[in-house]
């Protein structure tokens, strides 16, 4: 990155101008005069892209749904999540019932190498398991579409504990919620089949609407 600074006389502002070599240099230096207060300082617009969350949830939202009850802490300290005991019986957990997921927002699970669903209690994600994400933010998620894969993020597709498992939904809540793994694979656009219901990831792996959910806009707990 280089920079330059320009000087010019009096009725106008001190300008710089940057460069990258990673995209073309302009041979235009613009400057603003100090006559137009709508541009400069606390008015001037922010087009800069800020590269991370940006949306906050509504308040008192845990989940993308309301559930009761809401989150809250065991006698024991421990944090339990909102909607009461995780289910364990057979569930048809398909994108009809939200993946059994409860409206879970998605975040990076770290070491599993994949997304994990997680919930918002005071201020801060946790797993379903009752301990905090290690990151202060997550993503919005719906069942994948044609149309919304076009313009997610990206997606999480649900992979069961068994690894030789490829194409399967979760069987219970519980299985949804914790022991199973939503790993996190990128979207070929040009690869995107609605008759099929099918896109394929950068790898060249296909994957299913129905097992899939596609990751929206990044949120903060608080």
């Amino acid at each position: 990155m280089r920079t330059a600074v320009f000087f010019c006389l009096a009725g106008c502002t001190l300008q710089t101008s940057t460069s990258s070599s990673f995209g073309p240099r302009s041979s235009q230096t613009q400057t603003q005069t100090q006559s137009d207060p709508a541009a400069t300082g606390q008015n001037a617009p922010d087009n800069r892209d800020p590269g991370g969350p940006s949306r906050q949830p509504p308040a008192g939202l845990s989940t993308e749904i309301a559930l009761s009850p809401p989150p809250g802490k065991n006698q024991d300290g421990t944090v339990a999540g909102p909607g009461g005991p995780i289910g364990t019986a057979p569930a048809t957990c398909g994108p009809a019932r939200g993946h059994c997921l409860r409206g879970s927002f998605f975040a990076n699970a770290g070491d599993t190498g994949g997304y994990s669903p997680v919930f918002i209690f005071d201020g801060e994600f946790y797993l379903w398991t009752g301990q905090k994400a290690r990151q202060d933010y997550a993503y919005k998620s719906v069942p994948a579409t044609a149309a919304n894969l076009a313009t997610a993020r990206q997606a999480v597709v649900f992979r069961p504990s068994d690894e030789n498992v490829l194409y399967t939904l979760p069987q219970t809540e519980q299985e949804a919620l914790i022991e199973g793994n939503w790993a996190n694979v990128s979207i070929r656009r040009d690869t995107i089949d609605a008759s099929a219901g099918t896109f394929e990831d950068d790898s060249g792996h296909k994957w299913k609407f129905e097992y899939s959910r596609a990751l929206l806009d990044w949120i903060h707990a608080k």
